[in-house]
């Protein structure tokens, strides 16, 4: 099965195709992923579940945080609302895990933000402005 045309199929390596290579890890599928978005969400969606699906123990929470957090935007975007909160959730849910171990990370304070932004919006769609401005 191929990705958005010809370009990547689902069992691509770094070498090639079909090539002994390394398999593709899961941050190389999300990057893929987030490029994806603006042009094709399906494929966007194929490549963020290939992501989580490819998460090792090797790969930090942050890099799980932002597979679930790129999922969230997907499913945010094609308006499954229960989908994508159920993702923006987990990531925070991560996130947080790793401010509890590193409090004074500006970085994951932004992240922290962004979560929560994202979530607003969903409920901003939602119609449910009230959660929109109290909660998020």
């Amino acid at each position: 099965m191929l990705i958005f045309g010809a370009l990547i199929p689902l069992n691509a390596t770094q070498e090639g195709a079909q090539g002994g290579g390394t398999p593709l890890r899961s941050v190389e599928y999300l990057e893929l992923s987030e490029a994806m978005q603006g042009q094709d969400l399906d494929s966007a969606l194929t490549l963020g579940q290939r992501a989580m699906e490819t998460l090792t123990a090797s790969d930090s929470v942050g890099v799980k945080t932002r597979v679930l957090n790129n999922l969230g935007d997907i499913y945010l975007t094609k308006a499954d609302f229960d989908m994508a909160l159920d993702f923006f959730l987990q990531a925070k849910k991560n996130n947080e895990i790793l401010m509890e171990s590193d409090p004074e990370n500006q970085s994951l304070w932004l992240v922290e933000a962004g979560i929560h932004v994202r979530i607003g919006i969903l409920h901003f769609r939602l119609h449910d402005y009230e959660s929109s401005l109290i909660d998020y």
